[in-house]
């Protein structure tokens, strides 16, 4: 018997699960990459078995986004996407994931088939709780990565009204700004660089296009800025 696949088009209207540890794990991603991660979430149905197809229409996810990408960046970020790792961390474990086992383009259709690896599908399908919720449509209006990244974030806590207070490296790590084990160099390391390609940034795209309403607070331990 083939594997099944699922065509279904995403409506914009849709809102997305995932488990809370994906949306505070540690990831690099680009925001074509993100947006294809988006419409993959957003037909994911919790009878899906193992070895799913999911077919995601190239036309159809330019429409709803607004961007158009060419055949060569479209494999760029499938390819990306199967060996970016996600870093998943509780008390016991850390795990190092990828989210794709397979990545199809069928060429001359504009079609990309996908499928999830194993180890994913219990922070993706059939959430009961401890998961995040977001709307596709305000995922997709935001073209920072960041502003995606913060969004993300700021939806896990949107009943509460605020969110945790993070240390500056805690959320420089979630957003792959700084590499905890130090082999990579931080980016953004003057926080008026981190105000303004990263923070303002987002804020001005989240308030204008998303269905909240966010600002940040810098806090300061001594002479330095210590969290947000």
């Amino acid at each position: 018997m083939s594997t099944p696949v699922t065509a279904s088009t995403p409506s914009t209207g849709v809102e997305i699960r995932q488990h809370n540890a994906i949306t505070t794990a540690r990831y690099e991603m680009s925001a074509v990459e993100m947006d294809i991660v988006f419409s993959l979430l957003s037909v994911l149905r919790k009878e899906d078995k193992p070895g799913t197809i999911y077919r995601i229409r190239v036309k159809e996810l330019e429409q709803m986004t607004g961007r158009s990408w060419n055949y060569q960046r479209l494999l760029e970020a499938t390819s990306n996407l199967r060996s970016r790792e996600y870093v998943i961390e509780d008390n016991k474990h850390v795990l190092q994931v990828g989210l794709l086992a397979s990545a199809l383009y069928v060429k001359g259709e504009g079609i990309i088939e996908l499928e999830i690896s194993e180890r994913m599908r219990r922070y993706l399908i059939d959430l009961k709780n401890n998961f995040t919720s977001y709307r596709l449509q305000s995922v997709f209006s935001l073209s920072s990565k960041y502003a995606k990244r913060i969004y993300q974030i700021a939806s896990q806590w949107k009943d509460i009204g605020e969110t945790k207070t993070f240390t500056l490296d805690e959320f420089k790590v979630m957003l792959s700004l700084k590499d905890p084990k130090g082999h990579e160099p931080e980016q953004y390391e003057k926080i008026s660089a981190l105000q303004k390609y990263v923070l303002d940034v987002a804020t001005t795209q989240i308030n204008e296009h998303t269905d909240l309403r966010i600002n940040y607070e810098l806090i300061k331990k001594g002479r330095s800025f210590h969290s947000i």
